[in-house]
């Protein structure tokens, strides 16, 4: 029986190097993919402050990491600077499956791990924590949400934050997302973040005549589909499980119940 995503091509926007697992199931399951990453990942830690910041891991009662970026970036640093050990003994808190396995590449295990792999899970989870007094390292994006912070400053925590990574606009997928736009030939494009739904708005203001009328919007969950509507955009897919490979089941679903019906 033929595949219902046989045939469509669905547009992956990840940063390059986080795609591959994604491409692999749409391509599995018959569709053709295009890989245009709408943002890159790129460092912006200070070096001096992270390495400090590393030498008094012990005093944190909890680490937290909410993305894989954070994880690879933050101990490919320690791992530099001879500071990986400092890791062993931390009590580490991630906020979905991605974060918990980048850990595990690491040899790391998270103590906490939310329901909902969102920041609201993850306050969520430390609600059944002692909070009041507990020192927190939040090491997360440029241009993370501060929910998580906010809520746990309200708590009572002692919160110290630091930018791993910034997320900037990737100008070849955005230029190749662009002119696939133009030939029409898409059924899906695929959101996973904030940052990827802010790219695709910026090119759409510089291609102001395409038309995706007929495009469905996958999104990976709330928070990005959130972004979507904000910006105008109708999202027709959204993820149960915010993963990659819940993103995937929700494209192949949404597909399917279209051929049958």
């Amino acid at each position: 029986m033929m595949s219902s995503l046989a045939g469509k091509t669905i547009v992956v926007t990840r940063p390059s190097g986080q795609e591959s697992g994604l491409v692999e199931k749409i391509q599995d399951a018959g569709a053709n993919v295009l890989v245009c990453p709408l943002i890159s990942i790129v460092p912006c830690y200070e070096k001096e402050e992270l390495h400090q910041t590393l030498s008094q891991l012990s005093s944190y009662d909890w680490i937290v990491f909410t993305s894989a970026n954070g994880v690879n970036l933050t101990l490919e640093f320690a791992r530099e600077q001879q500071q990986l050990k400092q890791f062993q003994n931390a009590r580490i808190a991630c906020i979905g499956k991605a974060t918990e396995a980048a850990l595990s590449q690491w040899d790391l295990r998270a103590a906490l791990i939310p329901e909902f792999y969102q920041a609201e899970g993850l306050l969520e989870a430390f609600q059944k924590e002692p909070v009041q007094g507990k020192k927190f390292l939040l090491l997360r994006a440029k241009k993370a949400r501060e929910i998580l912070h906010e809520k746990l400053l309200n708590l009572g925590g002692i919160v110290t934050e630091l930018a791993i990574y910034d997320t900037l606009e990737n100008a070849e997928g955005m230029t190749r997302l662009a002119e696939a736009l133009n030939k029409k030939t898409i059924q899906a494009i695929t959101f996973t973040s904030p940052s990827t739904v802010h790219s695709f708005k910026a090119i759409l203001h510089r291609h102001p005549g395409v038309n995706i009328e007929k495009i469905d919007f996958a999104s990976i969950g709330p928070i990005t589909s959130a972004a979507l509507r904000q910006e105008g955009y109708r999202v027709t897919i959204e993820a149960k499980i915010y993963t990659s490979e819940g993103l995937f089941e929700a494209i192949h679903e949404y597909f399917r119940k279209k051929v049958v019906a």
